[in-house]
């Protein structure tokens, strides 16, 4: 893109005050929040929702009042879901003070209704705060509340304490009852609430979008006035000095702007950050590496299209020293991309395992995207390097011979440097032998879509392995960091619950009464009520025994037979063995214990106003043997807490001594640690059974193994068809952005061109339809075995609580504890959760009580599963159930005991199992993700193929009638098919054999033609000059006869006029037989700009006509031709165009020579009297002319001489205005051939 100087100079000012107003026009937007407005939005939206509940519950009362309160619940239980999810309205119905209907177990029925009745009408609750609305009849009670925002005790992937999404603000973070400072107050009917506001948070967004804008307008303006000042003054001012000026104020600017913080200002995106992304001062975050490979692609292309053409013809020697220097700064410039790889894996926390697709992030892309772009500036500067030793003259052999030096070179000093890597070493040099081979052969432009595969999958080749190579190296670290932590054995979730859990069991009245009743009790009687309380669920990993003494240190309860530990002997053990927990201080981690303890508790009791402990509880944790651990869901684990961690991607194990202490992932590890127990010291890499350990020897007797499996070939191979297709949409855009903006030529696609589309297209469509399709396919099928074993699972349960229960009359909140251990062990067994909910639907017991007592579910049962299997008397009824963003499957059957009376309802939520489904179709995601990529590689090789083989007969027709010729032998197409291919070329073949047969004919006649034609001209000019010498003679035959004597002076003039006209004869008869024996042309290389100042000098000194020349002088014009007769073709047009104007007071002639199609343009323009139209066709004939002199011959013989040069000749002529002759003349022989490759 090329604009005027003056224009480049107002966009380059353009761009600086667009930067340097960027912060400024950014802070235009950081304007005072409103407040009040969003507050009037909140409330109006509130009464909508208001009026909305009170049409809801009188429709209710209405339907109730009509099928009663059971058939309203069954009819509505899918609208009440959707008016909780959609509007987050929860309705409760209470009549003669009994539940008879409730919408959604979100918030317990009870404490709705308590809260309402006592006239609160904004309520927080565990888990959010609602506006509640109350009605009744005296007799009947109608609760709703709607849900304003979450309130959940902790944040994590599901639980987010927002707005609900019809209150969201851009700056409203929080409700209160009390007033704080900056608060808006709102009425609901009488009580007041306050919306508390964020007054940093309103306009960031549009603040930072303003930045960006601005200062990416600034930056493409700066870049386009300075590439455009390039463009303009490239055939100016020495190549080379300008690209390096142009490089070191592109990028002078850009480490200006580094140093000023730009675009870095704007921090809060992610994108910004360097906790992201930090390479070094230059790549400080991504979105500088991003800017900072655009601005190297750029350059490259300036030097590639714009310096490179422009690079004048120098010694041998001094274009063989550029081309060394070019060559080993390539070399330099690609270890540097190795460089930026690297860094761009080990120096951020960017995902980059490939193979697995859906695990990357857009970070991920831009990155690879990044990449791709780095190896495009490659390939333009290497491309360039080859195309400046083919201009240059340097012979391949000697190109060859300065590659391969300066690689020896580069290998010797990388191997001092420690780089061992060969493919690190040699993918540049092949590179370069490669591009080199293209250009030096010559190949046709056929082969440039071999090319452009080659490229793609060239550098996805180098791209994988650096990729995986580094990749695998901040693995190794980050498994080796990991190997450290796991040393320690420590548990952060037993940790987190443990402090949880303390305060509520010291808290605990019911604990209190036991510990106080010390001398009725015995330890197990009160180990057994505090375990069944407080340590089930996740606990089940881990023996726990229960220690308790009293303030004196002494035993509590009753001496037991078998004397347990005191508590200076805990303590010593603590002292020996404990590290206290980061967490809980209280909490201590046994290290190396010997008798396998994992963790001690000391928890002391203060139940009097004494500052000394009542007493103390002594909790005692040891790993189980092989657990199977029961998943702990990610639900009850804060987001902030270091519990929170990613899951980790290994196999583990832990041994100590000859035993197995626990173990964890897929790999089947030993009860003893056989070839692991031969690491002695420190870290050391096992391979074994397909999978790589990490064996840690922590101390003499305790080993740590981290296993991973190894990347199979299948995976790498999926990496690296990952990374073709990415390239291969990189290239693509660039070749439209140069086919579409830079030439400005539409992408016209031929007939093989459509037919690999079409096939790519066809083969994308079907890949995308199959994914869907099986997508949706996996997932019915996993949710039927879902809920088969979920069925099983509810059937064996309830077995197992029949054979403990099945004697009892009924199920109290008295047996809770029982109920709560025996779940414990059940979902241990089970591996899942249980709840038992009474045959009223309130929660009895529960495996998981954390989930209930957090308010993250009301302990009443689901109303939909309680619809179905109470009132519908349905044996077993299983559904999908929600809370917060996680959805999972939940199953209900009901529990009767040996006499057949209903005790309980048994519910086992499936949050372990919905994890699967979510792994096991993210699992099949990637594997048809692999094979997609593969097959659509395949497709493009096939369509290749395909494309070939189809349009092949297409491409000899299409040659074959390019080579037709009259009067010689055309080639027929050899093609034995007989379907539409082969028809067409059976006519082809009739057609050829008819030319050939009517060529001749028609040579013949025009031959004949021809002959007569210069039979009659050749007489004619004869005629001319005979005519006279027969006058003259006649007349002095008649001379002599009148007077008898002869004149001597008159016969002198006699043969002075017969030699004349004998002269003129002969003048005819050389001029047609040079015509008709044009001499053999010399083909050399001649500059044709030099050739054409000659020629217009020789016309220089015409008075009357005023030349202008726009002739190049140090353009590169070479071109091959016969310098002779080209010459006279250019004499031959500019005396045409000077005897044209040679009549006319102002006359000119215009000589312009330009670059135009892989050739040279010469225009020769006049404004004479111009050419009749009539005269258009007979112009280049033979002996026409438009000139009372001459014999039509000159431009003619100037059309033979331009068209055996391969060259065009034509005009323009308007009658009256002037004529313009064109003669267009092909590049030099080399650069013709370059050019295919340029394309």
């Amino acid at each position: 893109m090329k604009f005027s100087l003056r224009r480049s100079i107002f966009i380059f000012i353009a761009g600086i005050l667009l930067i340097l107003s960027a912060r400024f026009a950014a802070d235009l937007f950081n304007q005072r929040i409103d407040k009040i407005g969003q507050s009037k939005v909140f409330a109006k939206e509130l009464d909508r929702k208001a009026r909305l509940a009170i049409d809801v519950i009188e429709d209710l009362r209405h339907q109730i009042r009509k099928k009663g309160a059971k058939r309203t619940q069954l009819n509505n239980d899918p609208f009440f879901l959707e008016l909780y999810e959609k509007e987050g309205i929860v309705i409760a119905v209470y009549r003669n003070d009994e539940l008879a209907l409730w919408s959604y177990n979100s918030i317990s029925p009870v404490s709705l209704l308590r809260a309402a009745s006592n006239g609160t009408e904004i309520y927080k609750f565990d888990n959010g705060w609602y506006r509640i609305l109350y009605l009744t009849n005296g007799v009947d009670e109608y609760c709703a509340a709607i849900l304003l925002k979450n309130a959940f005790p902790y944040e994590n992937s599901y639980l987010d304490n927002s707005f609900q999404k019809d209150f969201k603000q851009t700056s409203l973070v929080d409700i209160s009852n009390r007033s704080k400072p900056g608060s808006v107050k709102l009425k609901a009917d009488h009580q007041s609430f306050y919306l508390i506001f964020d007054e940093s948070a309103d306009m960031g967004a549009v603040r930072q979008l303003i930045y960006i804008l601005f200062s990416i307008l600034g930056g493409l303006a700066l870049l386009v006035a300075l590439s455009s000042l390039v463009l303009r003054f490239v055939k100016r001012i020495p190549p080379w000095p300008l690209f390096a000026a142009y490089a070191l104020v592109v990028f002078g600017l850009r480490y200006i702007s580094l140093l000023a913080g730009w675009p870095s200002y704007i921090t809060a995106l992610n994108l910004f950050s360097p906790t992201v992304y930090a390479s070094s001062a230059i790549f400080p975050s991504l979105i500088d590496f991003c800017i900072n490979i655009v601005l190297l692609l750029i350059v490259a292309s300036i030097g590639r299209y714009a310096i490179i053409p422009n690079t004048r013809k120098r010694s041998l020697p001094a274009s063989i020293a550029i081309f060394s220097l070019l060559i080993s700064l390539l070399l330099l410039y690609s270890g540097w991309i190795n460089y930026i790889e690297k860094g761009l894996v080990l120096n951020s926390n960017i995902p980059f395992d490939i193979n697995n697709i859906v695990g990357l992030n857009l970070f991920s892309f831009l990155s690879i995207f990044g990449s791709a772009i780095l190896y495009s500036s490659l390939y333009l500067l290497a491309d360039g390097a080859m195309k400046f030793s083919n201009r240059s003259g340097i012979k391949k052999e000697y190109s060859i011979l300065i590659i391969v030096t300066v690689t020896l070179v580069s290998i010797l000093i990388q191997h001092f440097m420690g780089i061992r890597d060969l493919i690190f070493v040699l993918w540049p040099p092949a590179l370069l032998l490669v591009l080199s081979y293209y250009r030096f052969n010559r190949l046709q432009s056929r082969t440039n879509l071999l090319k452009l595969i080659f490229t793609v999958v060239f550098f996805a080749g180098i791209a994988s392995h650096n990729f995986i190579k580094y990749a695998h190296s901040r693995e190794h670290a980050q498994r080796q960091i990991l190997a450290d932590k796991l040393s320690v054995d420590d548990d952060p979730v037993a940790e987190l619950l443990y402090s949880d859990l303390a305060v509520h069991l010291v808290k605990d009245k019911g604990v209190r009464r036991v510990f106080e009743e010390n001398e009725l009790h015995t330890r197990e009687t009160l180990e057994d009520y505090v375990l069944s309380r407080y340590f089930t669920g996740y606990w089940g990993k881990y023996n726990i025994k229960m220690y308790a003494f009293l303030g004196d240190s002494t035993t509590w309860g009753k001496i037991p037979a078998v004397r347990p530990f005191t508590f200076r002997e805990i303590e010593q053990r603590i002292e020996k063995y404990g590290e206290p927990s980061p967490m809980n201080p209280q909490l201590y981690y046994m290290y190396n214990s010997d008798d396998y303890t994992t963790y001690m508790a000391v928890l002391p009791l203060h139940y009097s106003l004494s500052t000394k402990p009542d007493g103390f509880f002594v909790f005692e944790m040891s790993s189980k043997l092989f657990p199977q651990q029961l998943g702990f869901p990610s639900l009850l684990i804060d987001q902030s807490s270091r519990a929170n961690t990613e899951a980790i991607p290994y196999a583990s194990s832990r041994y100590v001594g000859k035993r197995l202490i626990s173990s964890r992932g897929d790999y089947p590890f030993q009860s003893h640690p056989g070839s692991f127990g031969n690491v002695k010291e420190g870290k050391e890499y096992v391979v074994k059974r397909g999978y790589e350990h990490l064996v840690t020897r922590v101390d003499h007797s305790t080993i740590v193994v981290l296993s991973k499996p190894l990347l199979s070939p299948l995976d790498k191979a999926t990496t690296f068809s990952y990374l073709c297709v990415i390239f291969g949409i990189v290239l693509s855009l660039g070749l439209v952005i140069r086919a579409m903006i830079l030439k400005r030529q539409p992408l016209n696609l031929n007939l093989n061109q459509k037919i690999q589309a079409l096939l790519i297209i066809l083969t994308l469509t079907s890949l995308f339809l199959f994914a869907f399709a099986t997508k949706y396919y996996i997932e019915q099928k996993y949710s039927e075995k879902n809920r088969r074993q979920i069925s099983e699972k509810m059937q064996s349960i309830l077995l197992e609580v029949k054979s403990k229960m099945g004697e009892e009359e009924s199920l109290n909140y008295d047996m809770s504890d029982l109920l709560n251990r025996m779940l414990s062990q059940f979902s241990y067994i089970f591996f899942t959760d249980i709840n038992i909910y009474s045959p009223e639907g309130n929660l009895l017991a529960s495996s998981q009580m954390r989930m209930f007592n957090e308010g993250l579910l009301s302990r009443k049962i689901n109303p939909e599963a309680y619809a179905h299997i109470s009132y519908l008397d349905e044996v077993e009824y299983v559904h999908e159930e929600k809370i917060g963003d996680l959805t999972y499957i939940s199953g209900y059957t009901p529990f009767y005991n040996d006499r057949g009376v209903l005790l309980a309802y048994i519910n086992l939520p499936y949050f372990a199992k919905q994890t699967e489904l979510e792994n096991e179709i993210s699992n099949f995601l990637v594997s048809v993700i692999n094979i997609f990529v593969l097959l659509f590689l395949l497709s493009i090789l096939l369509g290749l193929f395909i494309s070939q083989w189809i349009t092949a007969p297409l491409r000899a027709i299409r040659e074959s009638l390019a080579g037709i010729e009259l009067g010689k032998t055309n080639r027929l197409i050899g093609y034995k098919g007989s379907d539409e291919i082969g028809r067409l070329v059976q006519e082809y073949n009739i057609k050829v054999a008819e030319l050939e047969h009517n060529a001749e004919k028609l040579a013949q006649s025009e031959r004949e033609s021809a002959w007569r034609e210069m039979a009659k001209q050749v007489a004619h000019e004869i005629k001319n000059p005979l005519t006279p010498m027969k006058l003259n003679i006649q007349h002095l035959e008649r001379s002599i006869e009148r007077t008898g004597t002869v004149d001597v002076e008159q016969i002198k003039r006699l043969a002075a006029n017969l030699i004349e006209q004998i002269d003129a004869l002969s003048t005819i008869a050389n001029a047609f037989s040079n015509f008709a024996r044009m001499p053999q042309a010399t083909m050399e290389e001649i500059e044709l700009a030099q050739l054409l100042n000659n020629a217009a000098n020789l016309y220089d000194n015409f008075d009357n006509v005023h030349f202008i020349n726009h002739i190049p002088k140090d353009a590169d014009t070479r071109i091959m031709a016969d310098r002779k007769q080209l010459l006279r073709v250019f004499n031959n047009l500019i005396k045409n165009a000077i005897q044209a104007v040679d009549s006319i007071e102002k006359g000119f002639v215009e000589i312009t020579l330009k670059r135009d199609s892989g050739g040279f343009l010469t225009e020769i323009k006049d404004n004479g009297s111009g050419i009749k139209k009539e005269d258009f066709s007979k112009i280049f004939v033979p002996n026409f002319t438009t000139k009372s002199r001459g014999m039509g011959l000159g431009l003619a013989m100037s059309k033979n001489i331009v068209e055996y040069s391969s060259g065009k000749i034509g005009f323009e002529s308007a009658e009256g205005v002037g004529s313009i002759f064109y003669v267009w003349l092909p590049e030099g022989s080399d650069e013709r051939d370059s050019r295919n490759v340029d394309s």
